[in-house]
C-alpha cells in the first residue's frame, strides 16, 4: 500500500496519478469510478503481455539448454484500487497494479513513518539505509528470526539515511490481528501489511494507520527520522550547477566525486538483475554494470545544453521487464536522489 502525497477535490483527478507509460505498456486497460464502504476512488484493471511472438523471457535460456523451441507468452494482470479516505488518497496494488501509480506521486517517507511508529523495537528484522558521502553504500541487514534494534549496529545510526524498516508490532488494532500473534510490518516507500478484503474493514484498517501516523515516534526507533533527505531549492540549484559542469567534463577529473547509487526502495533486488537497460534523450544501451564512468562517457555523446535534463528524465530498466525489477514498481532514474 502506497499514501500519496497530494489528494484532488475531484476523485475523477486520480487518473493523473497513474504511470502513462505503463498504461501504454498494457494489453487493455479499465479504469472506472467506484466507492468502497462510503470512500469514493478509482480503480485501474488490465494485463501486461510481451510483444506479438515473443516468448516468455525464460524461454530463450530454456530453448537453449534443451535444444527445443520452448515458447510461452507471458501475461502479467494488474489491478490498482485508489481510494481517498478522510481527505488522504491511498493506492492498494494487486498482482502488478502497483507499476501503474506514478512514483512521483508517492509519499516516500510513508511506510517508514508507519513502522517507526508500529514496530516493536525488540523485534525488527530488517533494516534498510544508506550513508551520505560513502560512494553509494546501502545496506539491507536482515534478522529473519527478529531482534532488538540495537543488535543491527546503530550506534552511529544519526550520519545515515534510513529507508526502509521491518518486523513485528505488539500494538497494532487491525482487522486480522490476533492476541497470540504480533503482526508482520514492512513499511519504506509503500506498506507491505496484511488488509482485509471486507470493504468496511478495510476502510476501517486504513484509518487505524492513520491514526499510528499520529502517534509519537517510538523512543528506539527515532533515529530513523532524524536525517531525511531535503528539498532546499537553493542547495538543489547549487548542485544541479555542480552536476551540469562534471557531465562536461573529462571522466579522470569528476569520475571520484560520482557515484552510482540504487534507489532505496530497489536495493533488496538489485542482485536479481543481470543487465541493464540505459534509456537518455531516447538512446537506448545495454549494459552489465551501471557506473559513474560508463554514465559520463554517455553523457559526452549529448549537446552540452542537454545534458542535465537528459539525465533528469532518462532511466535505467531491466531489459527482461522494461522496469527495473518489476516486483517493486518504479523506474530507476538516473537523477533521483
Amino acid at each position: 500500500m502506497h499514501r500519496l502525497w497530494r489528494t484532488p477535490d475531484d476523485p475523477a483527478a486520480l487518473v493523473d496519478v497513474l504511470d502513462q507509460e505503463q498504461l501504454d505498456a498494457l494489453e487493455d486497460f479499465d479504469v472506472d469510478a467506484v466507492t468502497v464502504a462510503g470512500s469514493p476512488g478509482l480503480w485501474v484493471e488490465g494485463s501486461f503481455r510481451t510483444s506479438d511472438g515473443e516468448s516468455a523471457e525464460w524461454c530463450v535460456a530454456a530453448s537453449r539448454t534443451t535444444g527445443r523451441l520452448v515458447h510461452f507468452v507471458d501475461s502479467r494482470s494488474a489491478g490498482l484500487l485508489l481510494l481517498i479516505v478522510d481527505k488522504r488518497t491511498y493506492a492498494i496494488g494487486y498482482g502488478q497494479g502497483h507499476r501503474l501509480l506514478s512514483g512521483d506521486e508517492k509519499d516516500r517517507r510513508f511506510g517508514l513513518e508507519f513502522a517507526i511508529r508500529a514496530l516493536d523495537p525488540k523485534q525488527v528484522s530488517k533494516l534498510m539505509r544508506r550513508r551520505p558521502g560513502a560512494r553509494g553504500r546501502t545496506e539491507v541487514t536482515r534478522m529473519p528470526s527478529g531482534s532488538s534494534i540495537w543488535a543491527f549496529d546503530v550506534s552511529d545510526a544519526y550520519a545515515d539515511i534510513v529507508g526502509g524498516a521491518g518486523g513485528k508490532s505488539e500494538t497494532l488494532q487491525l482487522t486480522h490481528t490476533r492476541p497470540d500473534h504480533p503482526d508482520p510490518v514492512d513499511g519504506g516507500v509503500g506498506l507491505r501489511i496484511r488488509l482485509p478484503t471486507d470493504p468496511a474493514e478495510l476502510v476501517a484498517d486504513i484509518r487505524t494507520i492513520a491514526q499510528v501516523l499520529d502517534r509519537e515516534r517510538i523512543a528506539d526507533l527515532e533515529f530513523a527520522d532524524r536525517m531525511r533527505p531535503l528539498q532546499d531549492t537553493d542547495t538543489v540549484a547549487r548542485l544541479d550547477d555542480d552536476l551540469k559542469e562534471m557531465l562536461s567534463s573529462n571522466v579522470d577529473d569528476v569520475g571520484h566525486r560520482l557515484s552510482s547509487v540504487v534507489p532505496m526502495e530497489l536495493a533488496d533486488t538489485i542482485d536479481d538483475v543481470c543487465a541493464f537497460k540505459v534509456r537518455l534523450n531516447g538512446a537506448s544501451r545495454r549494459e552489465t554494470e551501471i557506473t559513474a564512468d560508463n554514465l559520463l562517457n554517455r553523457a559526452h555523446i549529448l549537446r552540452t545544453g542537454t545534458r542535465p535534463q537528459s539525465f533528469r528524465e532518462g532511466t535505467v530498466v531491466d531489459p527482461r521487464r522494461q522496469r527495473f525489477h518489476e516486483r517493486h514498481g518504479g523506474s530507476w532514474h538516473i537523477g533521483q536522489g
